[in-house]
């Protein structure tokens, strides 16, 4: 993958930081279970493309997946990383969310893993 993609700003658990920083740990059962969901939006002159729609279709997934994703403004998120990242033409944002690694190491422990929350555009 080419190097300035991985080093564009994207938001993961209330801090931004690179692209190539926010993926999950090999242990995180978003990537042993495919236990993550996501969605892409695109943004056209700057407006978020049926924002409300997306939004919600990635709510739905999270909840079906037993996913609790933070109180957040992702509208505000999507600002942000536009600025961060000079972007001033078109784009998409991605949205995800996946199940991290249990503290206790049990892979059973479903309950007590994190749950992230990443945004790039």
């Amino acid at each position: 993958m080419n190097t300035s993609v991985l080093n564009l700003i994207a938001y993961k658990n209330g801090e931004y930081k690179p692209l190539g920083e926010i993926g999950p740990s090999v242990l995180d059962f978003g990537f042993i279970h495919c236990d993550a969901t996501y969605d892409v939006m695109p943004v056209y002159d700057g407006k978020a493309f049926c924002y409300d729609k997306h939004l919600q279709r990635f709510k739905n997934s999270a909840e079906r997946f037993g996913l609790t994703l933070p109180y957040n403004n992702p509208l505000d998120i999507i600002k942000q990383l536009k600025i961060k990242n000079n972007i001033t033409v078109d784009a998409f944002v991605w949205f995800l969310a996946w199940r991290g690694y249990p503290p206790s190491g049990n892979p059973r422990d479903l309950e007590n893993c994190p749950v992230h929350f990443a945004m790039y555009i």
